[in-house]
């Protein structure tokens, strides 16, 4: 038997038939096609050797050598395992060989480890394993034909079995919610069952009504307009693992993109609407920072929430009515800081005007009807005078 390698050396274990009523055991190193007993040198020429005529012999039912197994390994290494085979006496030990011979190989390959390549460390490496009386190494099932190919996994489809009624009532609640969110094919998948224990969890926790109100929060957040990482998530959809927490390699490509995205948009979500319009509302450009931050202390005194903030969204109205007072001042020749005292007084110091929401001071009917009655009664105009609409 000669096997071609371009490195290293294959060691082949072989015992013969019995005789004599004991095991002989030897070791044939196999280097660039030739045996121990071929010449290495492929240079010198043979002496061409007339055969010799034998008597045929009849055929046996067995084999005269039976392989154990092949081992690639280095030259080196090989020697290593020829001398420790023989040294190796006792049957107990001998069974563990072979897997030890393989630890052994990977243990030394490689630059650096040429001390280790000793016939003690082999040993000792087999009666470590008889020690902690390790199992035989289990070698792989032999390859089926081309003709009949194993199954795959994905032709094995199972329905998805719920752990209880409130885990389907939410999985179903997920599945109708639409874009951006996955709809899930209905066959138990790994995602799937990932999904379904996230969600069973949640659910122990928070209860089934927490989680389908995070989950209609969350939807409402990334189709609305002023949701700042809306442009993302149009080309990127999420599924219901990753609503409940991003794996790593998920979270790290996210965060490539988004910096301030969460890990878990469920438990953001939990938080309440508010704490989302704040943190996730787009920012508008301030081109007017003198008027905006009058209007903003306005605003806040009105509010009754003096140092506590506002939202993003309130931001966002408040330098909207800031451009519109800064056009309005132009078209009609009136200084700006006036306008914003006039307003600070219509809204905090004679409740002329009770707005719900800042986005009134970005409404028609404010900036064209009632500002103007407002310039009248402060007395910065005169009755009857015509004002230039701007909206």
């Amino acid at each position: 038997m000669k096997v071609r390698t371009t490195k290293g050396v294959n060691l082949v274990l072989r015992h013969p038939k019995l005789g004599s009523g004991k095991i002989k055991r030897q070791v044939f190193c196999m280097f660039r096609g030739h045996t121990h007993q071929d010449n290495p040198n492929p240079s010198q020429k043979k002496k061409e050797v007339k055969p010799k005529k034998e008597k045929v012999k009849p055929k046996k039912e067995k084999e005269d050598k039976i392989p154990i197994f092949v081992l690639p390994c280095t030259k080196k290494q090989a020697e290593v395992i020829r001398k420790s085979w023989h040294a190796v006496k006792d049957k107990p030990t001998k069974k563990y060989y072979e897997k030890a011979a393989i630890q052994f190989v990977n243990a030394t390959k490689g630059r650096g480890k040429a001390k280790k390549t000793t016939v003690a460390y082999l040993l000792g490496i087999i009666r470590n394993m008889e020690n902690h009386h390790e199992d035989l190494p289990k070698w792989p099932a032999p390859i089926k034909p081309l003709n009949t190919p194993a199954q795959s996994h994905r032709n094995k489809t199972q329905p998805i079995k719920f752990p209880n009624e409130d885990v389907k009532i939410v999985f179903l609640y997920w599945q109708r919610m639409g874009y951006p969110f996955v709809k899930h094919k209905e066959i138990m998948s790994i995602v799937t069952a990932r999904g379904i224990e996230k969600t069973r969890l949640a659910i122990k926790k928070h209860g089934k009504d927490e989680v389908m109100k995070a989950m209609q929060r969350t939807h409402d957040m990334f189709n609305a307009g002023w949701f700042k990482h809306r442009a993302y998530f149009n080309d990127t959809k999420l599924n219901l693992p990753q609503f409940f927490r991003y794996d790593n390699g998920s979270y790290e490509r996210v965060r490539r993109k988004i910096k301030d995205c969460p890990l878990s948009w469920f438990k953001e979500a939990l938080k309440g609407q508010h704490y989302l319009e704040s943190k996730y509302h787009m920012e508008l450009r301030d081109r007017k920072p003198r008027i905006t931050s009058r209007l903003m202390e306005s605003w806040e005194k009105y509010n009754g929430n003096n140092g506590n903030g506002v939202s993003n969204g309130t931001k966002n109205q408040i330098i909207r009515s800031s451009r519109i007072l800064s056009k309005f001042s132009t078209a009609n020749d009136l200084d700006p800081i006036t306008l914003t005292d006039i307003i600070d007084g219509a809204l905090n110091k004679w409740h002329t005007i009770k707005p719900k929401h800042a986005g009134y001071l970005t409404n028609k009917i404010f900036w064209n009807e009632q500002l103007p009655d407002e310039l009248v009664r402060y007395g910065a105009i005169e009755a009857g005078r015509r004002i230039e609409r701007i909206l």
